[in-house]
């Protein structure tokens, strides 16, 4: 389910010369896999010290808005990763 929501992203992001986010590792190393999954969390107001609300990403303005449900899926899938590295 992870993977489909991050899906939207790469979608709306894939002519903008940014990796496909469903393809691990994110941009072909996992040198750079952490990276990435650090700006994604801060974008979608994920990061620990975050609340939903102070999001960037997607804009307002995006037609798809990630449900409250997605967003708490993804916050724990995140901290999931990082425990587990």
């Amino acid at each position: 389910r992870s993977l489909t929501i991050i899906s939207k992203c790469t979608g709306c992001h894939k002519n903008e010369g940014l990796p496909d986010f469903t393809l691990w590792p994110i941009g072909g190393e996992w040198s750079s896999h952490q990276q990435w999954l650090n700006k994604i969390e801060k974008s979608l107001g994920l990061a620990p010290n975050q609340e939903f609300s102070q999001r960037t990403m997607p804009p307002k303005n995006s037609l798809w808005q990630p449900t409250i449900q997605e967003l708490d899926h993804l916050k724990k899938w995140f901290h999931f990763l990082k425990e587990k590295k």
